[in-house]
């Protein structure tokens, strides 16, 4: 042995002469620890939005009507007593207004006036259904819920229903609420939370100002028969009775409840103001959710749709509310657009909202064709969740004559509430969590849909959510292991080994390992379903004792470990 080792020190004293060298490695042991995130935190794939006072381009607005941020010491009557009619505003202490003027230019010279924008108007994201009459049965038709079936995994979400132990708001700011046969009144929550008529404040009728946000049918112009409730049809998918045996399940399994603002008036329209008012008001009646499947709008090629913010910018006031809400702890869920745009409309590009896209039954990009044009789910770098948005069955309402039905419909308004619902289960078994913990338990679980253009965002798994939220926060049902390997082959592993209660690190040690070249593996395991959860994978280069912690991220790809 003593000779090699001499020939060996002979040759690599040549081959330095030649002006070559070898390296030897000394053998040693790898160490360490394996760590769990520590927390829950997701880093949105938005971009910040521009805030900036400024007008937005083509963006719908309400004739005569604009809206203020006012000045330090200004007050709405101090604006009125110049002869304008002015509706005052306030969002986080600070002053605004709705004053009317005969143009922009006017209104910005009013004194006091520091910034003035239009009332701009928003449009529910509505896509005339199909006749649910012709559709085939309807025991069977909520395929979204079921895993098998390229759902959402409802059905694997409530095998933990024994954990939801609270009752959770969620406010759908839309057009109202109506009873159902398969949603009483129980399921919604209508306790005033101090409307002020003669502002609006705080009254779940925001755009009546009153603290009824009962539905008044919608007719659009030219059409005699009303419209169905596009909010009735959002909450059906939130909180309709379960395990009732009646119509549809909803996926909050009876410990959901849906708070109604209503925002819209009769031609399906709301504007800046009402919008801001009804966010406002969702926080203060104690909704932890905030559904918004809506849009601002603008005009691009002769058609209407779902407004760009990169063409100028984003609206304030609203910014503002959702800030507010999200401060508040209140997650504010909001649908992207139905308009195949490859960009995510306003307000879900806000960076304060889960932005919500629609999938067809294969886990694609919703697309389809209504009466001649072109619909699906917008896309694009902002979006973060999506969620089945075809065939949808739900809960509705007939006017000619009144009667209870469901009906399947489309579109990301449909989706959007799948996620809210989601989030508010997550809620429900753990009412301490973080927006930033919701946001990232959904979109770190989610699935990789299968769709190129909506990629970056992840497919709803509320089972997934669920189930990484109970192991999150007892990390005993984790288990970990260390693996080395070198040319695609594990020479040496550890065995697969529990965390302890409360604990977030697991110590690793393989001994006794020639020196050289390697790729280190943390693999941390589901204990009960032994699918690995979180991986991390770096190189290292063993040259004697080798000692490092491997911090390891939730399984989606080859990332490092320090």
């Amino acid at each position: 042995m003593k000779t090699k080792i001499l020939s060996l020190s002979l040759c690599s004293a040549v081959l330095a002469s030649c002006g070559l060298s070898i390296e030897l490695f000394q053998p040693g042991d790898v160490s360490g620890k394996i760590v769990l995130p520590s927390t829950v935190v997701s880093q949105s794939l938005k971009t910040q939005q521009n805030s900036q006072p400024t007008t937005l381009a083509q963006a719908s607005a309400v004739p005569g009507e604009y809206v203020v941020r006012l000045s330090s010491g200004m007050s709405a009557q101090s604006i009125s007593k110049q002869g304008l009619e002015v509706r005052p505003l306030e969002v986080n202490g600070q002053p605004w207004a709705v004053v009317k003027g005969s143009s922009l230019a006017e209104v910005k010279n009013i004194p006091g006036v520091e910034y003035a924008q239009p009332n701009y108007i928003y449009q529910k994201l509505r896509i005339v259904p199909n006749d649910p009459l012709a559709q085939p049965g309807s025991t069977n038709n909520q395929w979204y819920l079921y895993e098998d079936l390229n759902g959402i995994g409802a059905d694997h979400a409530w095998e933990r229903k024994e954990e939801f132990k609270n009752t959770i708001k969620i406010a759908v700011v839309d057009d109202g609420y109506t009873p159902h046969a398969d949603m009483s009144v129980n399921m919604f929550d209508l306790s005033n939370p101090g409307c002020i008529a003669a502002t609006g404040v705080n009254c779940l009728d925001a755009y009546g100002r009153d603290a009824s946000p009962r539905y008044e049918v919608e007719h659009l112009p030219g059409e005699e028969s009303g419209l169905l409730s596009h909010g009735m049809q959002i909450a059906g998918i939130i909180a309709a009775e379960t395990n009732n045996n009646r119509d549809i399940a909803g996926i909050g399994f009876n410990v959901l409840k849906v708070v109604p603002v209503r925002v819209y008036d009769k031609q399906g329209g709301t504007t800046t103001e009402i919008l801001a008012r009804a966010i406002n008001t969702a926080v203060a009646s104690g909704s932890r959710v905030i559904n918004l499947s809506l849009c601002l709008t603008e005009v691009v090629n002769n058609r209407r749709v779902c407004y760009n913010p990169e063409d100028g910018g984003t609206d304030p006031l609203i910014d503002a509310a959702i800030l507010n809400a999200d401060t508040q702890g209140v997650t504010v869920v909001a649908a992207a657009g139905n308009f195949s745009s490859n960009w995510v409309g306003y307000p879900a590009s806000n960076e304060n909202t889960i932005s919500v896209g629609a999938t067809d039954p294969s886990k694609k990009r919703l697309n389809f064709v209504e009466q001649g044009q072109t619909y699906g789910s917008n896309y694009g770098p902002g979006l973060d969740m999506v969620a089945p948005g075809s065939s949808i069955r739900t809960l509705a309402i007939s006017d000619t004559p009144v009667s209870d039905r469901t009906i399947l419909d489309r579109g990301t308004s449909f989706s959007t509430p799948m996620v809210a619902a989601a989030a508010g289960l997550l809620y429900s078994r753990t009412p301490n969590l973080t927006n930033d913990q919701v946001r990232a338990l959904l979109r770190d679980s989610g699935d990789v849909p299968a769709d190129s253009s909506i990629n970056n965002a992840r497919f709803l798994r509320i089972d997934k959510a669920l189930a990484r939220l109970a192991a999150t926060l007892d990390p005993s049902k984790y288990e970990g292991r260390v693996r080395l390997i070198q040319n695609n082959s594990t020479v040496k592993s550890t065995a697969y080994t529990k965390f302890a209660p409360g604990g977030n690190t697991l110590n690793f040690n393989l001994q006794d390992l020639p020196g050289g070249n390697y790729q280190i593996v943390a693999e941390v395991a589901d204990s009960s379903s032994k699918e690995v959860i979180y991986k991390c994978i770096s190189n290292i280069r063993v040259n004697g004792n080798w000692s490092r912690n491997l911090t390891v991220h939730y399984d989606s790809g080859n990332l490092p470990c320090f």
